[in-house]
C-alpha cells in the first residue's frame, strides 16, 4: 500500500507540474 501511495504521489506531483501554483487552495493545507 506504501508503494501505491508513492507511486500516486509521483504521478500526482508530476500532474501538478502543468497547473500553477495557488490554483488549488488545499495545497496550502500540507
Amino acid at each position: 500500500m506504501l508503494a501505491q501511495a508513492e507511486t500516486f504521489d509521483k504521478v500526482y506531483q508530476e500532474k501538478m507540474v502543468h497547473f500553477p501554483p495557488g490554483l488549488f487552495p488545499w495545497e496550502q493545507v500540507f
